[in-house]
């Protein structure tokens, strides 16, 4: 069926008016003195939820007996939000004997949404009239019952890492949903039954009262819609006949509506209607002499208002897994297999078997790992419960991954270290390594032994304990990133740097051990975040032509707080602390061409030096800048 624009509603009801309005006395004879005469009824409605409109009806009579009526109405609706509607209908009335007039009628709506859509419908009801009572029922029948407002797409990722036996891989699960929202045309049916309450007699002069109540219910639903639109509806009308005293039937109506279903809640609905009667005057006249019975004959008929619509949200949903490679998010190391190693088992020969390109899983669960372990390079040790950033390969997105198991401990009870790391792209995350505690000059019991030419190493929440020698020992060439870690009381320094290395210290605690960090000759070294107590040695030992950058340090007991030992040294201290007792000094130069620089830094009251704060045997370029004073 083609769609009518709403507008043209308007101009179609204003005809049958305008050709109403010039029937001529001759026309109206052939309906051999006709009882009912067309009328025209303007009415204005508050309504709840948005629902005031304005609306007119045009009432017809196209042909008539004496005791019945095929007739026409033309209903137009103005509402807010720029909504409008037309109903158009043909009903036929027929008077019984016994009182009552039955009859039924047939229509076409036609609807414009707020939303600018049209919606046509067919409806039609049957209905039985008597001075007292009004029974009807009507049925409704949209003829397009969905019209889409808006679609849209949205993506929703999930990524996860997985392992299944030897192999891992990031697995991200896309979720895609699409999303329609449609405006609703509902099918349904209302119905109610009225009485006349109270009435003022026919033959009194001036207009004739009556109070009509109506109770009623309705039920429209749709496939789409999660409930329907269903509940009572109860009405009062108040009758003015003949209102006009120079207008035979003329009508003024006062009504109030109320109405309530799980979807719009409580409607209430109040206005007024104007009916003027039209066509020869003498017809209009005589109507006053008709029976109760007969003037209800041209009752207008009693429908739901509009075509109802509502909006309803639907949503499809489809999901797709793919799995990718993944690699260390830290060192760039592709994991091509996984293997594991607990207390029944030796790090150094899984290592080995399972050669580059491995993610190692230390499990404690079973007990400490005993013995001097080696991890190959291009490889990453990850101790159980740890986690660590994995990335895709292909599309480089980083996720948390937790490895199975318990936090691992690996115990060494001789000489030698407790963990040789061979070579370069290597990463130890959260395990535990325990020395036997011995300090025996030159054994190599280090926590962690980092090899000569070893790069790109990757130590992070690791707990080196009682290691007889050094926490973490770099050789010549060796290069590392330390943090998250706690190295407490070894025999020597916990992190020693023999010289010509490139290394960082953060977020890391050395709590009573012998010494702090030593940076051996031409090094670059960054240390942030560091909490050093109670190294009877020195804090930080610097050796020559070596650049280092402190900062958020704090030192607190110790031998010296920061030694200079050779010469060229490049040092800078930013926002570090100075707490507690040193036997020396808390900065001390013995070197030619050192300089100095950094600000923000502090001398805790009650700090005490053996040589003085600033000890400098050799002058400096620069100066530290502390709050008590500089340096020098």
């Amino acid at each position: 069926m083609p769609i009518i624009p709403a507008k043209r509603v308007g101009r179609a009801a204003a005809a049958v008016v305008a050709a109403t309005l010039t029937l001529t006395p001759a026309a109206a004879q052939d309906l051999s003195d006709p009882k009912w005469t067309p009328w025209l009824e303007l009415g204005g409605f508050y309504g709840s939820n948005d629902t005031s409109r304005g609306e007119a009806v045009l009432w017809v009579p196209l042909a008539q007996s004496h005791n019945s009526v095929l007739f026409g109405e033309a209903r137009g609706k103005l509402f807010e939000d720029d909504m409008r509607e037309g109903n158009f209908a043909f009903g036929y009335r027929q008077m019984q004997a016994n009182g009552w007039n039955v009859g039924f009628w047939g229509g076409y709506d036609i609807r414009e949404s707020q939303f600018g859509n049209a919606f046509h419908q067919l409806a039609g009801g049957i209905e039985a009239l008597s001075d007292r009572w009004d029974v009807r029922a009507n049925a409704y029948l949209p003829l397009n019952d969905s019209e889409t407002l808006s679609s849209f797409t949205s993506l929703a990722s999930f990524h996860a890492v997985e392992i299944n036996g030897p192999n891992i891989g990031l697995v991200t699960t896309t979720t895609v949903t699409n999303t329609v929202i449609d405006e609703l045309a509902l099918r349904g049916f209302d119905a109610e039954i009225g009485a006349k309450i109270f009435s003022t007699p026919l033959d009194l002069s001036g207009p004739s009262h009556e109070l009509r109540l109506y109770a009623g219910a309705f039920h429209f639903d749709h496939a789409d819609l999660p409930n329907s639109v269903t509940g009572p509806r109860v009405r009062a009308e108040w009758r003015m006949d003949d209102i006009i005293d120079q207008w035979a039937g003329s009508r003024l109506t006062l009504e109030a509506e109320y109405s309530h279903d799980q979807l719009r809640d409580d409607r209430v609905e109040v206005g007024a209607r104007l009916r003027l009667p039209f066509g020869d005057s003498g017809t209009r006249v005589a109507s006053r002499s008709l029976t109760a019975q007969e003037r209800r004959m041209s009752e207008g008929l009693e429908r739901d208002t509009d075509i109802v619509t509502n909006t309803a949200t639907t949503q499809t949903t489809t999901a797709g897994t793919a799995t990718e490679a993944v690699e260390d998010a830290k060192t760039g190391v592709r994991f091509d297999r996984v293997a594991t190693v607990d207390g029944t088992g030796d790090l150094t020969t899984t290592s080995s078997a399972a050669g580059g390109n491995s993610l190692i899983i230390a499990d404690g669960s079973a007990g400490d790992i005993v013995g001097a372990q080696t991890l190959q390079g291009d490889q990453t040790l990850q101790g159980g419960g740890a986690t660590i950033q994995v990335r895709g390969v292909t599309s480089g997105i980083v996720v948390d991954f937790t490895a199975p198991g318990a936090r691992p401990t690996l115990a060494r009870g001789a000489r030698d270290e407790i963990l040789r790391i061979s070579a370069s792209n290597t990463h130890i995350a959260g395990v535990d390594l325990v020395g036997d505690g011995t300090v025996v000059p030159f054994s190599n019991n280090d926590g962690i032994y980092i090899h000569s030419g070893a790069t790109n190493v990757k130590i992070d929440a690791v707990t080196i304990t009682n290691a007889g020698e050094h926490g973490i020992y770099l050789t010549r060439h060796a290069s590392a990133d330390i943090s998250n870690s706690l190295i407490t009381q070894t025999g020597r320094q916990a992190v020693y740097g023999v010289g010509n290395n490139t290394f960082t210290v953060s977020n890391t605690n050395i709590v009573d051990a012998s010494g702090g960090i030593r940076i051996g000759e031409q090094s670059d070294v960054t240390v942030s975040d560091v909490e050093l107590r109670n190294a009877p040695w020195d804090g930080l030992t610097i050796f020559r032509e070596s650049t280092v950058r402190v900062s958020r340090m704090s030192f607190e007991n110790g031998g010296h707080g920061i030694f200079i030992d050779d010469q060229g040294v490049d040092f800078s201290l930013t926002d570090s602390a100075l707490r507690g007792t040193f036997t020396f000094a808390g900065i001390r130069n013995m070197g030619t061409n050192v300089t100095f620089s950094g600000t923000g830094n502090t001398v805790d009251a009650g700090a005490t030096f053996g040589l003085g704060f600033c000890h400098l045997v050799v002058p400096v370029t620069g100066t530290v800048v502390f709050d008590t004073g500089n340096c020098p």
